[in-house]
C-alpha cells in the first residue's frame, strides 16, 4: 500500500511540474534548461493564448522593422558615400542626400528595435501566468475503481 501511495505522489508531483516557463534574454526565449527557442516553437506553445501570441508577432514585427530600418540606412548611407568618394558621381553636384536619408533611417531604427523587446516579455508574462494559473486552479480528481477481478485508477485534470 505504501509504494502505491509513493508512486502516486510521485506521479502528481510530475504532472504538476510538466509545464515549462520561458524567460526573454535580449529578444530571444529560453526555457529553464537555457536551451533557446525558435520562433515556430514559441508560436506554437503561444496558439493557445491569443493575446500573448499577438504580443509576440508584434514584438517579432517590431524587431524586424528595427532591423531593416537599420541595416538598410547604414546601407544607403554607405553606398552614398562610397560613390561620392569614389568620384563616380560628381562632387559638386553632389548632395549627399541619400546619406541623410541612410542616416535618418537607422536613428529611427533604434527606438523601434528597443520595444521589441518588451513585447516580447510581456507575451512570455502572459504564457506563464497562464500556465500557472492553470496549474494552481485546475484540482486533479482521482476514481478508484474496482470490479471482479479489476482493479482501475482515473485520473482527471
Amino acid at each position: 500500500m505504501n509504494k502505491i501511495l509513493l508512486i502516486l505522489a510521485v506521479l502528481f508531483l510530475s504532472l504538476s511540474s510538466n509545464s515549462q516557463s520561458l524567460h526573454v534574454k535580449r529578444g530571444k526565449v529560453y526555457d529553464m534548461n537555457g536551451n533557446k527557442w525558435t520562433t515556430k516553437e514559441v508560436r506554437d506553445i503561444l496558439s493557445t493564448n491569443s493575446q500573448a501570441l499577438d504580443s509576440y508577432n508584434k514584438g517579432r514585427f517590431k524587431k524586424f522593422m528595427g532591423n531593416f530600418l537599420l541595416y538598410g540606412g547604414l546601407a544607403i548611407a554607405a553606398t552614398d558615400v562610397f560613390l561620392a568618394f569614389k568620384n563616380e558621381v560628381p562632387t559638386e553636384r553632389h548632395t549627399f542626400i541619400p546619406t541623410i536619408i541612410g542616416a535618418s533611417m537607422a536613428l529611427v531604427a533604434i527606438p523601434v528595435k528597443i520595444g521589441h523587446t518588451k513585447k516580447i516579455k510581456n507575451a512570455i508574462e502572459l504564457h506563464n501566468n497562464s500556465q500557472n494559473s492553470l496549474n494552481h486552479t485546475s484540482a486533479a480528481q482521482v476514481i478508484f475503481t474496482a470490479a471482479h477481478n479489476k482493479v482501475g485508477l482515473l485520473i482527471e485534470f
